[in-house]
């Protein structure tokens, strides 16, 4: 009878968690251009499309796998993303809940409300799953390996937390075997659809330019050098005995090598557990998360370009989007695609624009650094020009995404400019053709 209360009240928690976590991300979070791509992702597999071979992703795949089969059951809409997503957070919730109890209520603030979920909180999500076992002395050694092959799945710089598990693990070779099992079914998927090599460039080789292109260093770069410095201390401090801080160590990979708040909260979610479970002092443990958010809110009110009127970055804008100035460029552009036989939007919305407007999807609407494979911007380049030197082309360009810091590629950009014929330019668009 006992068990069955903990089950029921764990249900209620759940139900509770997952409504406010759909609500919230429905009407009060941020608009992120992340939404929309790993959207488009997801509808692009559910729809029939090869990852990697019709279209380019650097992520390992497992999280656009899930939610393409929630939009083939509930349909081709971005809310479908924020169910899957708010069962995620519902999940890390109940086990935080089982690891802590009702000190778990610290961590749920930031964890509903200070977040865009994505495929890093399935990632965080099953480090959790991994914490759980360990506290339960469940963590035996395949099903820990075929975890963190999961997790590499998720995504592939999180391999990393194979170091703990094999440093942990009683038989190496059987948890490595297991490690590679998730893997294995995705290398035949990749193999009989001609996609592997691809996927080796996208997901591996293109990590080079993406570190080299996407380094940003913040307040939050210097904020994770201490909780590094704070877990290996403690870690050295108890002769690796605490499985848990390794774990949550080499999870800080996650931030790297964009030290920016989004990646940085959830690299600092499991700190945030570890901290509280370790200290015992509630009033302690109240004043140093109530700092934590005080200060997090505050960053959030200065760098929130909606409040600070920049509505022209479509990239942050909140979720009551205008899309007036949208429907009005499509206009403009309706007016081209016909005449042309290539269309090129470059720009860092154009998901967005085509799948508001039913439009195809293809891998010149993905042009940020580090995500078309090593020296991609390079062979992106190649590739509309063999297109455009015999076909008709013509490229719908917006000039303010590339101002200031931006993931997308300037080298693209300045080639269109520089190398096609400006046909008209207005307060929204500069066209380029052939």
């Amino acid at each position: 009878m006992k068990r069955l209360k903990n089950y029921n009240k764990l249900f209620i928690l759940f139900i509770m968690i997952f409504c406010v976590s759909f609500l919230y991300s429905c009407f009060f979070t941020w608009f992120c251009g992340d939404e929309f791509w790993n959207y488009g992702f997801s509808y692009n597999i559910s729809k029939g499309m090869v990852v990697y071979r019709d279209f380019n992703v650097m992520q390992t795949p497992l999280y656009f796998f899930l939610a393409s089969i929630f939009i083939k059951i509930f349909g081709s809409h971005l809310y479908v993303m924020y169910l899957l997503n708010a069962l995620i957070t519902a999940f890390i919730m109940i086990y935080l809940f089982s690891l802590i109890k009702w000190k778990s209520l610290y961590l749920w603030p930031i964890i509903i409300f200070l977040t865009n979920p994505s495929y890093n909180y399935l990632c965080l999500l099953f480090l959790f799953i991994i914490l759980y076992l360990i506290n339960k002395k469940k963590d035996e050694d395949v099903i820990m390996g075929f975890l963190i092959g999961i997790i590499f799945l998720t995504k592939q710089s999180l391999g990393i937390l194979l170091i703990p598990c094999l440093f942990y693990s009683k038989n190496k070779i059987k948890t490595f075997i297991s490690f590679c099992i998730p893997f294995l079914f995705l290398s035949i998927y990749l193999i009989y659809n001609n996609a592997f090599y691809e996927f080796i460039d996208y997901s591996f080789l293109g990590l080079l330019d993406f570190n080299n292109n996407n380094k940003f260093f913040s307040i939050f770069t210097v904020i994770e050098f201490f909780v590094i410095v704070y877990l290996l201390f403690n870690l050295i401090k108890n002769r690796f005995k605490n499985k848990e801080y390794f774990y949550i160590l080499m999870f800080q990979i996650i931030v790297y090598p964009i030290f920016e708040f989004y990646h940085f909260i959830i690299s600092f979610i499991p700190v945030m557990y570890i901290f509280i479970k370790d200290k015992k002092s509630f009033y302690f443990n109240f004043v140093i998360c109530f700092t934590i958010y005080f200060s997090f809110i505050c960053y959030m009110s200065v760098n929130n370009p909606y409040i600070n009127n920049d509505i022209n970055s479509f990239f942050y804008m909140t979720r009551a989007i205008d899309t007036k100035y949208i429907e009005e460029e499509n206009v403009i552009i309706g007016k081209y695609e016909s005449k042309y036989d290539y269309n090129f939007y470059i720009m860092i919305n154009a998901y967005f624009r085509k799948l508001y407007f039913n439009k195809d999807i293809n891998e010149f609407d993905f042009l940020l650094n580090g995500n078309m494979g090593y020296n991609g911007d390079i062979k992106m380049i190649r590739k509309i020009d063999n297109i455009c030197n015999k076909n008709s082309c013509v490229f719908f360009v917006e000039p303010n995404d590339f101002k200031g810091y931006t993931q997308l590629s300037k080298k693209i950009y300045y080639h269109v400019i520089n190398n096609y014929q400006l046909v008209e330019s207005n307060k929204y668009l500069d066209i380029y053709s052939n």
